[in-house]
């Protein structure tokens, strides 16, 4: 017996199945656009909810970054997860986006993808200078975590990441799986 589905029940049904950029049936979650609170938030929630389903987890990403601090903990949030994650980079993995990709037990890109690793940009705004000092430090710092987590990828130091890498760079996607950012090409 064949079940014939009419498009106003597909609606219904899809918005049971996907939600909040979370697909349950495939273990699948969507990260696009800006990385920022929001975007952890959704991704603490997406893998709190498909842990309890215990198959391996797809993370589809596409963005140009975004907070640094976000970005790092969205990396966090991926590597407590018990379960694989396999993270597919497309369109755009760019700047923060590249260290969320770097969290997946298997990092893939699409063959047209954008990719550029940089520091990022920091800015201290105004202030009093000694609160401008302590700003320029920890932006240091935080920036200091996020190429340690390229440079460990790639066999670098922090120093020859700051080094080789200081400004932007852009990468093909083969380049990327070459040294060491990727592990292959869809």
């Amino acid at each position: 017996m064949s079940v014939i589905i009419q498009p106003e029940q597909l609606d219904s049904m899809s918005a049971g199945l996907f939600r909040d950029h979370l697909f349950v049936p495939s273990s699948t979650i969507f990260l696009a656009g800006e990385i920022n609170q929001q975007m952890a938030d959704q991704l603490a929630k997406g893998l709190h909810l498909l842990g309890f389903a215990g198959e391996p987890i797809t993370i589809y990403l596409n963005s140009f970054g975004g907070s640094k601090t976000a970005g790092l903990g969205i990396f966090d949030l991926i590597r407590a997860c018990p379960l694989a994650v396999k993270i597919i980079g497309y369109g755009a993995i760019v700047s923060t986006a590249v260290i969320v990709l770097q969290a997946g037990d298997e990092r893939v890109l699409g063959a047209n993808t954008e990719f550029m690793i940089h520091p990022g940009h920091s800015s201290t705004g105004e202030d009093l200078d000694e609160n401008t000092a302590r700003t320029a430090k920890a932006c240091v710092q935080i920036r200091d975590r996020y190429y340690k987590i390229l440079a460990d990828q790639m066999g670098l130091s922090v120093r020859e990441m700051n080094s080789k890498y200081g400004y932007n760079t852009w990468l093909s996607p083969k380049a990327a799986v070459k040294i060491g950012l990727a592990d292959s090409i869809l």
